[in-house]
Protein backbone atom coordinates (compact mmCIF):
# COMPACT_ATOMS: atom_id res chain seq x y z
CA UNK A 1 0.00 0.00 0.00
CA UNK A 2 2.85 2.42 0.72
CA UNK A 3 3.87 2.99 -2.89
CA UNK A 4 0.35 3.85 -4.03
CA UNK A 5 0.01 6.68 -1.47
CA UNK A 6 3.17 8.58 -2.44
CA UNK A 7 2.25 11.99 -3.96
CA UNK A 8 -1.50 11.36 -3.48
CA UNK A 9 -3.56 14.33 -2.33
CA UNK A 10 -6.08 14.18 0.48
CA UNK A 11 -8.45 16.79 1.86
CA UNK A 12 -9.98 17.37 5.27
CA UNK A 13 -13.38 18.98 5.68
CA UNK A 14 -14.68 18.86 9.25
CA UNK A 15 -18.31 19.46 8.30
CA UNK A 16 -20.02 19.36 4.92
CA UNK A 17 -19.08 22.40 2.80
CA UNK A 18 -17.01 24.12 5.52
CA UNK A 19 -13.33 25.07 5.29
CA UNK A 20 -11.19 22.63 3.27
CA UNK A 21 -7.53 21.78 3.88
CA UNK A 22 -5.42 19.90 1.32
CA UNK A 23 -2.47 17.60 2.05
CA UNK A 24 0.01 15.78 -0.21
CA UNK A 25 1.69 12.52 0.86
CA UNK A 26 5.47 12.87 0.91
CA UNK A 27 6.39 9.50 2.46
CA UNK A 28 4.41 6.46 3.48
CA UNK A 29 4.65 3.00 4.96
CA UNK A 30 1.96 0.38 5.28
CA UNK A 31 0.52 1.90 8.48
CA UNK A 32 1.60 5.55 8.51
CA UNK A 33 2.33 8.40 6.16
CA UNK A 34 3.82 11.87 6.24
CA UNK A 35 1.82 14.63 4.56
CA UNK A 36 2.53 18.27 3.79
CA UNK A 37 -0.15 20.93 3.93
CA UNK A 38 -0.88 22.68 0.63
CA UNK A 39 -2.34 26.12 -0.04
CA UNK A 40 -5.67 26.49 -1.82
CA UNK A 41 -6.45 28.05 -5.16
CA UNK A 42 -9.90 29.52 -5.73
CA UNK A 43 -11.46 28.21 -8.94
CA UNK A 44 -14.83 29.96 -8.59
CA UNK A 45 -16.65 31.98 -5.95
CA UNK A 46 -19.84 33.89 -5.35
CA UNK A 47 -21.16 35.59 -2.21
CA UNK A 48 -22.03 32.27 -0.52
CA UNK A 49 -19.48 29.62 -1.51
CA UNK A 50 -16.10 29.00 -3.06
CA UNK A 51 -14.81 26.09 -5.10
CA UNK A 52 -11.15 25.42 -4.31
CA UNK A 53 -8.32 23.17 -5.48
CA UNK A 54 -4.88 22.52 -3.99
CA UNK A 55 -1.97 24.68 -5.14
CA UNK A 56 0.37 21.89 -6.22
CA UNK A 57 3.40 24.22 -6.29
CA UNK A 58 3.05 25.11 -2.61
CA UNK A 59 4.38 23.24 0.39
CA UNK A 60 3.90 23.62 4.09
CA UNK A 61 4.08 21.97 7.48
CA UNK A 62 4.57 18.22 7.72
CA UNK A 63 2.21 15.96 9.68
CA UNK A 64 2.24 12.27 10.56
CA UNK A 65 -0.96 10.31 9.83
CA UNK A 66 -2.29 6.81 10.19
CA UNK A 67 -3.24 5.04 6.97
CA UNK A 68 -6.74 3.61 7.27
CA UNK A 69 -7.01 2.56 3.61
CA UNK A 70 -5.70 3.82 0.28
CA UNK A 71 -8.45 6.44 0.12
CA UNK A 72 -8.48 7.51 3.77
CA UNK A 73 -5.97 8.74 6.36
CA UNK A 74 -6.38 9.82 9.98
CA UNK A 75 -4.57 12.67 11.73
CA UNK A 76 -3.56 12.64 15.42
CA UNK A 77 -6.40 15.12 16.04
CA UNK A 78 -8.88 12.49 14.89
CA UNK A 79 -9.73 14.28 11.65
CA UNK A 80 -10.07 12.07 8.60
CA UNK A 81 -8.55 12.89 5.23
CA UNK A 82 -10.30 11.68 2.09
CA UNK A 83 -8.54 11.08 -1.24
CA UNK A 84 -9.04 14.05 -3.58
CA UNK A 85 -10.67 13.10 -6.90
CA UNK A 86 -9.19 16.00 -8.88
CA UNK A 87 -12.38 18.08 -8.91
CA UNK A 88 -12.81 21.43 -7.10
CA UNK A 89 -14.20 21.15 -3.56
CA UNK A 90 -16.98 23.42 -2.27
CA UNK A 91 -16.42 25.42 0.91
CA UNK A 92 -18.55 28.03 2.66
CA UNK A 93 -15.67 29.60 4.59
CA UNK A 94 -14.94 32.50 2.24
CA UNK A 95 -11.37 33.58 1.54
CA UNK A 96 -11.49 37.26 0.62
CA UNK A 97 -9.32 38.18 -2.32
CA UNK A 98 -7.84 41.69 -2.52
CA UNK A 99 -9.17 43.88 -5.32
CA UNK A 100 -6.58 44.92 -7.87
Amino acid sequence: MSRTLKRNIFYVQAYDSEDVEFYRVTRSTTNTCEVERLRKTIVFQNEDVQWVEPDLKSSGNLYRCRVIRETEIEFKSGETGIAWDGKPVKQTCIIYMPMI
